[in-house]
């Protein structure tokens, strides 16, 4: 227990004295008069703090009163937040699923799964790829440890190299690197998607991929010293050059103009992207249009005329596409990797000198012009080796490559009438210890508009107006400000701009353009204007790219059990150049009622359904998965909010109904210091009981409450529970109903959380289970609105009332007691540190000292405004005014006493002088 002057602590011992204390030693004692004064100061002041005393202990009772609210509170708050999820529709649309054979096809669901019956076919899983060395690499144990450099000659005296695998750059020194060092540097990276390890058992290298599906691949670029091919021994796949086929589409088809055209609609997945086709689209389009996603796919597709089919090489092509937004004006040039194709109007002026020319007298429409620019691209004997030209959506011309990698880069530009830019011709230069960089010049006739933009060497510089807007900014990019400037001082600006792959240095309006290393690459000079009638030009930089895990392709529409698949665009895929030792990814096909479709992994969506794909069924078997209303997780959602409510209503009634025994005061240190423990615990559970007899506030928050139970809702329906019809607009109606006071819970029915009987059960809640989960099984829509209906739902309608009565709560009594009830841990958190009994729920209390130090005693919480808080700070107020009049009328009693004793003293004195004056005995 703790003692006033010691609240966090102490022992049974009296408190130590201090500037506010009542000091009742230090008088004379008597010495002159032979009278005990201490002991009567003592007793006078004992009487005189009577009162003081009987504040204090009132003081005790109103914090009492306070702790008891306070806990109320807690078991308020307990039932709001049971109420927080049960005013949630989603409480109520919990789903639950069962299979017919789990270990073929399992499932789960959520809020939003329609119920209903599935019948789920499983065609096949879906797996990731997997690739090995072609061949044995070496029987020796030591060889995947042995430094890389003395493997392949490749390395020579290197002692950095890089690849990058799957867009993930990993760097190297093979002259310390092995075979196992770099495996574990690629498991390490899991954003590479792959894993591998050396075979000591077949002497290969194994690659696979983490995830699975048609896009899982393992691609890699930038590997200049050869590490897969010619370390790892991969093979790869229908690389350009190599000795392998392409893979080949078939499709239906009809002649057209000379050219191929499909004759179905149809849908193709290339390593997991998808390509949506439509009958009449040419075969030269369709392969411009999956080379064009060559950057997802690592595929690119070429038209093979000769044969009438597709061929699919696993290589990455430059692909650019040029958009014909409005008409050229005359003397516009448009150059494509060097070809010049001019446009002019016979009407007005006369034929240029290009390549080819376009004039506009004739060709009068964006539509036009595109048709125009790829048939002249594709009449060029030069541009016909290195470019195929296909026009899409009317006016676009998407152009591809056809070398595979950097060897098929190039270039294109649009140059208006009013040209601002021109270029001079590129000197390649020459590589080796005594050559020469590339260099070209670049004029500006003028000064640049707003928002054009330039390439040089792969540096980005854009121009703009600082008088209009802000500088562009952006990973590359290198703003110029045009506002003010002539074309001397744009050249200037631009010459010191160039870093990286080039400098530059300025000649009046002309910039000299120099690659920073020797040898022959290009500059790839390119100029955007802003207000061209065609955008999409520039230079295309696309690496070196080989594709070891294989290309797969398929039909997701078509039902991959079936041998034919005529009816669709697909007429025949082959894989003729997949080495034996490379495996595909492949996607997870399967159906839900007869539809078919597929997944990139074995956990597929459905409807909101999640199957998980543990085997194939195949065509004739499939697996029924049931996905219904989890009527039992709804009903125990619903009892857990009875036995909340029945526990919190309990608790409140049991303090309304305590009566409260005014025999038994708050102790004093002084009756306690004569008791045992034992004796102290159980008097301050007499003294602590019926705080909150027959409250007002208490029994105004329990008839709310019950009230609320008890109301009903409008606009609910009527169903058949059990051959009855019934309106489910109460709790009464779903087996939820008030316990008899007289006869107890009712037969059937349980009563979760109560534990008192008779009167204290007025008002609480019993549950008919069966009836409970009959009702939810009828309607779980018209249970979910019961609760949930906005402004009605029983719920919803506790919450506010709830939140209301805890506000009501704090104001009168404020917060601080933790002790919760109806919580876990009612039965083992006590409420008094420092007390020996193990009633938890014992309020904290202190003895009653009136000679205490009232400073510690009166350290309460400032902020604590409520109407009991500030009673107790009253109180406070008052014993401190009452302690310091204690200590002066102390002070006055001794200082008589004193001035006694000092009188007796002289008298006595005087007496003894007179008798030995007169010579006689003093006696």
């Amino acid at each position: 227990m703790t003692y006033i002057g010691a609240l966090s602590g102490g022992s049974s011992s009296s408190s130590s004295s201090s500037s506010s204390a009542i000091d009742f030693t230090g008088g004379i004692s008597g010495l002159a008069s032979g009278i005990d004064t201490d002991s009567i100061i003592q007793g006078l002041m004992e009487s005189a703090q009577e009162p003081l005393i009987q504040l204090l202990q009132q003081r005790q009772i109103t914090q009492w009163k306070q702790a008891s609210y306070q806990r109320v509170d807690n078991t308020l708050n307990d039932l709001k937040s049971n109420l927080s999820s049960l005013q949630l529709q989603s409480t109520f649309l919990q789903t639950t699923t069962s299979s017919s054979n789990s270990s073929l096809v399992s499932a789960t669901s959520n809020i939003q799964s329609p119920s209903g019956s599935y019948s789920v076919k499983t065609y096949q899983l879906a797996s990731g790829a997997t690739v090995s060395s072609s061949k044995t690499l070496s029987t020796s144990s030591s060889y995947a440890d042995t430094p890389l450099a003395q493997l392949s000659s490749s390395f020579g005296q290197s002692t950095s190299e890089s690849f990058t695998l799957n867009g993930q750059t990993f760097t190297f020194n093979p002259q310390t690197a092995t075979i196992n060092t770099i495996l574990q540097q690629i498991n390490s990276e899991p954003s590479a998607g792959v894993s591998g390890f050396y075979d000591t058992n077949t002497g290969k290298v194994v690659l696979q991929t983490t995830s699975t599906g048609t896009g899982a691949k393992i691609e890699v670029s930038n590997d200049t010293a050869g590490l897969f091919s010619n370390v790892f021994g991969l093979a790869q796949t229908n690389a350009a050059g190599s000795a392998s086929q392409p893979m080949v589409i078939d499709a239906s088809y009809t002649t057209q103009n000379g050219e191929d055209v499909s004759t179905q609609d149809g849908t193709v997945d290339i390593n997991g992207t998808k390509f949506a086709f439509t009958a009449g689209q040419s075969f030269s389009e369709i392969a411009s249009l999956i080379t064009a996603q060559s950057s997802q796919t690592g595929v690119s597709a070429t038209y093979d005329a000769t044969n009438h089919q597709l061929d699919l090489f696993g290589a990455t092509t430059a692909s650019q596409t040029l958009n014909f937004s409005q008409m050229p004006s005359a003397g516009d040039v448009l150059n494509v990797d060097g070809k010049t194709i001019a446009f002019y109007d016979s009407t007005t002026g006369t034929k240029p000198t290009a390549d080819y020319t376009i004039d506009l007298s004739s060709v009068t429409t964006p539509e036009d012009v595109a048709s125009a620019v790829a048939s002249d691209i594709g009449s060029d004997t030069t541009l016909e080796n290195e470019l195929s030209a296909t026009v899409a959506n009317g006016t676009s011309v998407i152009l591809n490559a056809k070398s595979y990698g950097s060897s098929g880069n190039f270039t294109t530009q649009y140059t208006p009438s009013n040209a601002t830019v021109t270029f001079g011709a590129e000197t390649l230069g020459t590589s080796g210890t005594s050559g020469t960089p590339t260099t070209q010049n670049i004029t500006f006739s003028s000064v640049p508009a707003a928002g054009d933009s330039m390439t040089i060497a792969g540096q980005t510089i854009q121009f703009y107006d600082s008088s209009t807007e802000s500088a562009p900014t952006g990973t590359g990019v290198t703003a110029i400000d045009v506002n003010n400037q002539t074309p001397s001082g744009i050249a200037t600006a631009v010459a010191e701009a160039l870093s990286g792959g080039a400098t530059g240095t300025a000649n009046g309006n002309v910039v000299t353009a120099t690659a920073t290393s020797n040898g022959s690459q290009s500059l790839d000079i390119t100029y955007e204007y802003a207000s061209a009638p065609v955008s999409g030009t520039g230079a295309t930089n696309v690496q070196d790219t080989q594709l070891y895990s294989g290309i797969a392709v398929t039909d997701p529409t078509v039902d991959p059990t079936k041998t034919s698949v005529t009816d669709t665009m697909l007429g025949t895929i082959e894989s003729t150049g997949l080495p034996a030792s490379v495996q595909t990814g492949s996607d997870a096909y399967y159906s839900v009622n007869g539809y078919v479709t597929s997944s990139q992994t074995n956990q597929a969506t459905y409807n909101n359904i999640t199957f998980n794909l543990n085997g194939v069924t195949g065509p004739s078997s499939s697996v029924n998965v049931t996905v219904s209303s989890n009527t039992d997780a709804i009903v125990q959602a619903i009892t857990s909010f009875v036995q909340q409510y029945n526990e919190t209503l309990q608790y409140m009634q049991g303090q309304y109904n305590t009566k409260r025994n005014y025999d038994y005061a708050p102790l004093t240190q002084a009756q306690a210091s004569q008791m045992t423990d034992t004796q102290i615990t159980e008097w301050n559970q007499k003294a602590q009981a019926g705080m909150l007899e027959n409250d007002q506030l208490l029994g105004s928050v329990m008839n709310n409450l019950k009230n609320v139970v008890s109301s009903t809702v409008p606009g609910q329906p009527t169903v058949n529970i059990n051959g009855q019809q019934t309106t489910l607009n109460s709790l009464a109606s779903i087996g939820i109903s008030p316990i008899d006071v007289m006869n107890g819970v009712s037969s059937g029915a349980t009563a979760p959380g109560v534990t008192t009987s008779g009167y204290n059960t007025y008002g609480l809640l019993q549950i008919n289970t069966a009836q409970l989960q009959a009702a939810v099984e009828a309607d779980p829509t018209a249970v979910m609105n019961l609760f949930t209906a906005s402004g009605t739902g029983i719920a919803k309608q506790l919450y506010t009332t709830t939140s209301n009565s805890i506000t009501q709560i704090q104001q009168q009594a404020g917060t601080g007691d933790t002790y919760d009830p109806t919580g876990p841990n009612a039965t083992t958190t006590s409420s008094s540190s420092s007390s020996t009994t193990d009633d938890s729920s014992l309020l904290a209390y202190t003895l009653i000292d009136p000679n205490a130090d009232f400073t510690t005693l009166f350290s309460l919480d400032p902020m604590n405004t409520s109407f009991l808080g500030e009673q107790v700070s009253t109180m406070d107020s008052q014993a401190t005014s009452m302690n310091q009049q204690l200590q002066q009328l102390q002070q006055r009693y001794q200082t008589e006493y004193a001035n006694m004793e000092s009188a007796i003293e002289a008298v006595n004195s005087q007496s003894s002088y007179l008798v030995s004056m007169m010579g006689g005995s003093s006696s």
